[in-house]
């Protein structure tokens, strides 16, 4: 049996699998003209479910129920209001699952995207096993920097669930800096600039041989290629609506025709200054009419202004927070498939003042990077030190509301902090703990017995500690500081709490919840 630790980058809109090979990092296709692989699921009437470049052909024939985007909803609830805000622009139903979670409706129920996701990895898991003639089970994965633990959580779910072991959760601008780094980058402060098909990222890191230390790292969790498509189908809805008096919005099948074109024209406006967009008989009333439209560079980059300028603030927080000055950046390497737009790259330049640098396939960086990080866990190749810090804070939640820190934004990982607690209600029995990242909740602990072990009119205390690895996953422990006993638990993709928590949750007042202990 191998003990090859492939890579993947499971990206919104296309996906790479990539491995080491006789020491170097290649990525793997079956077919060299493919080296990405659409990341999109669908369905057929017959209940078979098929992924890749197949799916995205049954776009315009069946697109209610075929799924693109399915990143986006990972680890997130139907109400989310940036998920509310892209079920008006998905052509499938996003409808809330059993804990409220953004599910996709099928033929017959609703299903996961973390079930849907998992039919990508299997895929990707098959091209790698034929590419390298041999069984793998063993997988790094690049999550975007901004991945709260239960969209980590959910990421992991859906490579199981493709019959893959995910040994690490590699952060995608880390990963990009692996690629760019091993063998070249030698004691530099690089600025890594993600802008992906969905989300961007930017992400400081010093690296120091082999050495990759992140110092900061910030982004937009709703920004990427996808937006950009979408501001060029408006253009050509609103175009054809002007000119014929007909809304192609009302059409999926239209759309998603529209979609696919808006694509293949800001991939095409990367390099020409112009390019033709054709569909023949995109409506049928009055006759049978074609949509034929010239979009020119200058006119997309308008466009999109707004977009590509929402990268400069994260670009400046993520300075600020990393203590770096601009003039203290050694490189700024480009990654994700928009940072090939010209203007994109004038922003970077206008940012840092100075060009991105684009020695490595912006498409291909990510996936390379969790290779060459897998095959250092494998033993294949020479160890890469990688430190991450926190993205968002972890806190936990005290009466009314109010939030403690205990392990701030930008910390080094793994990190460890606990903190005693006193409890509102001395009377109290039981207490509950409920522990934050960022602003959601994400886990609730229980713990009962509360006036066991007390001497009169003494105070109950509870002990918080919380641990987070290296790959920002979260165990929390609570402790009874009387009696010591104490209860700990290890977040999973969904609240965090079990049965019997949720049940003892029934019986708590307002008053029972913990508070800070004074100094």
């Amino acid at each position: 049996m191998s003990n090859r630790i492939i890579g993947i980058d499971l990206g919104t809109s296309t996906s790479a699998v990539a491995a080491v090979d006789q020491g170097a990092a290649r990525i793997l296709s079956l077919d060299e003209r493919e080296r990405v692989f659409p990341t999109v699921v669908g369905m057929q009437k017959n209940g078979e479910i098929i992924v890749g470049a197949v799916a995205r052909d049954q776009l315009e024939a069946n697109p209610e129920f075929t799924f693109t985007g399915l990143k986006r909803l990972l680890g997130r609830k139907a109400d989310d209001p940036q998920i509310v805000a892209w079920s008006e622009l998905a052509t499938y139903e996003i409808a809330p699952g059993p804990q409220g979670e953004a599910f996709v409706r099928g033929p017959d129920r609703l299903y996961s995207p973390v079930e849907l996701l998992g039919h990508v990895f299997k895929r990707l898991r098959e091209i790698a096993q034929q590419a390298l003639s041999e069984p793998v089970t063993k997988c790094v994965i690049g999550i975007p920097a901004h991945f709260d633990l239960e969209q980590k959580e959910a990421m992991r779910q859906a490579a199981r669930q493709g019959g893959l072991d995910p040994v690490r959760l590699l952060p995608e601008p880390t990963a990009a800096a692996v690629a760019y780094g091993v063998d070249r980058a030698k004691n530099q402060t690089l600025a890594i600039f993600d802008l992906g098909g969905g989300t961007f990222d930017i992400t400081i890191l010093k690296v120091t041989g082999q050495k990759f230390r992140a110092l900061s790292s910030t982004g937009d969790p709703f920004l990427g290629g996808e937006d950009f498509d979408q501001r060029i189908v408006e253009w050509i809805v609103e175009r054809f609506k002007a000119k014929h008096g007909i809304d192609l919005r009302d059409d999926p099948s239209a759309k998603n025709r529209i979609r696919l074109a808006a694509e293949k024209a800001k991939e095409s406006l990367s390099a020409e200054t112009s390019h033709r967009i054709y569909l023949r008989y995109i409506a049928h009333r009055p006759g049978l009419l074609d949509l034929d439209d010239v979009l020119e560079r200058e006119e997309m980059e308008d466009l999109v202004t707004d977009l590509i300028d929402r990268t400069k603030l994260p670009c400046r927080e993520a300075l600020r927070r990393a203590k770096v000055d601009v003039r203290d950046i050694d490189e700024v390497v480009l990654v994700g498939g928009m940072s090939r737009m010209p203007r994109v790259g004038a922003a970077v330049q206008e940012i840092f003042g100075r060009l991105g640098n684009r020695r490595i396939d912006p498409v291909a960086a990510i996936a390379l990077g969790c290779a060459t990080q897998g095959a250092a866990l494998a033993g294949e190749l020479k160890s890469v030190s990688l430190k991450e810090n926190t993205a968002l804070p972890f806190s936990v939640q005290v009466g009314n509301d109010a939030l403690v820190p205990l392990i701030p934004v930008n910390r080094p990982l793994p990190a460890r902090e606990e903190k005693l607690f006193g409890v509102t209600n001395r009377e109290a029995s039981a207490a509950a703990v409920r522990v934050f990242h960022g602003s959601r909740r994400v886990m609730t602990m229980v713990l009962n017995d509360l006036q066991e072990g007390l001497k009169p009119g003494a105070e109950p205390l509870i002990r918080v500690r919380l641990d987070v690895d290296e790959d920002g996953m979260l165990t929390a422990t609570a402790r009874n500081s009387a009696t010591r006993a104490e209860i700990s638990h290890r977040l999973h993709a969904e609240s965090g709490m079990s049965e019997s928590d949720r049940e003892a949750l029934k019986h708590l007042g307002e008053d029972d919840f913990v508070e800070e202990e004074a100094a």
